[in-house]
């Protein structure tokens, strides 16, 4: 029985397509935006090397401990709705990064906010099975 024309890309390979270009993204935007802005930002904030990096390390720790909650409800409700909501928080944080004045606000953009959208845009939701468990 014909279903109707063939596509003229298999679906697989989108989705294959999608997730590398989501991986690219997570990888780039956590561990090598901040490089090119390191001299001008301790040039301009007065911060130290030590604390300019600090929101790395404590985001290590952060995209952790979200990968043991997103992990379970990438598995029951899906991917799309987490690669969204990542895909929010990381361009939320890279445009209010423009507007720091303060350690603190570094690290919070930086250290939660970014890490947690490249956790729900990164490797944990993009190699989850789907929901109906096919």
């Amino acid at each position: 029985m014909d279903s109707g024309p063939r596509p003229l890309i298999f679906y697989g390979y989108r989705l294959v397509a999608a997730a590398f270009v989501a991986q690219f993204v997570s990888a780039g935007v956590q561990n090598y935006v901040i490089g090119p802005f390191l001299t001008p930002m301790i040039d301009e904030l007065g911060f130290t090397r030590a604390e300019y990096t600090l929101p790395r390390s404590i985001g290590q720790f952060v995209a952790a401990a979200a990968g043991f909650l997103t992990g379970t409800w990438v598995d029951r409700l899906g991917a799309r709705a987490f690669m969204i909501a990542g895909l929010i928080f990381t361009v939320a944080a890279l445009l209010l990064t423009s507007w720091v004045t303060n350690l603190w606000q570094w690290v919070v953009l930086n250290g939660l906010i970014l890490s947690i959208g490249a956790a729900l845009v990164g490797n944990l939701v993009v190699n989850a099975r789907s929901p109906s468990g096919s």
